[in-house]
């Protein structure tokens, strides 16, 4: 029951940061994720992995986000776990975009066109 207590907490940080409110949702989302500890890495837990990364962009960390992401498709290349891989690397592209650093429309347009393939 622990763990599923744990995955609808980071879910309910999900909605709130969803609803407008990322100074909340945010973190009561990276607290249940750090809380789960390992079994984050369970594939149920991806789709929050990715949606921390984009809430962690709205905050501003776009650092912490990509690499929260780069965690994460090298843990679906590794287990071959590819369901969630295209919205993975279309979440890196707005990351990218969202540093505005040169040439990072090349590289978002980059991950846009392998999450389309």
């Amino acid at each position: 029951m622990r763990l599923w207590n744990v995955w609808a907490r980071c879910f309910i940080g999900l909605v709130i940061a969803k609803h407008g409110d990322i100074g909340t949702g945010l973190p009561a989302l990276r607290g249940g994720l750090e809380q789960a500890g390992e079994v984050k890495f369970l594939p149920r837990f991806l789709l929050l992995l990715g949606e921390l990364a984009v809430c962690l962009g709205e905050a501003g960390e776009v650092g912490v986000g990509l690499e929260t992401i780069k965690e994460a498709l090298a843990r679906c290349e590794a287990r071959d776990e590819r369901w969630y891989f295209a919205e993975l690397l279309r979440i890196r592209g707005e990351l990218i975009l969202l540093e505005k650093a040169p040439a990072s429309g090349a590289a978002a347009e980059d991950h846009f066109h392998r999450s389309y393939d």
